[in-house]
């Protein structure tokens, strides 16, 4: 599921919600909405977040076990 996986990893990176959402041009807000299951990021917005925590899409998703990103 996307919020789990999203919480997880920015957690896991030791990233904000407030600085993640800078680093993906979104509001905290939406991060937040994201985390917490009640909206899904567009495709674009969800390819950079996976870029900014250094994993894929599928890590999100968790559908794959994670695997960082070099």
């Amino acid at each position: 599921m996307f919020s789990r996986g999203l919480r997880r990893l920015r957690s896991d990176r030791g990233i904000t919600q407030v600085e993640l959402a800078k680093k993906v041009e979104v509001t905290q807000a939406a991060i937040s909405r994201y985390e917490d299951g009640s909206a899904l990021p567009s495709l674009d917005v969800a390819e950079r977040i996976a870029d900014t925590l250094r994993c894929s899409v599928d890590a999100l998703l968790e559908r794959e076990p994670e695997r960082r990103v070099s």
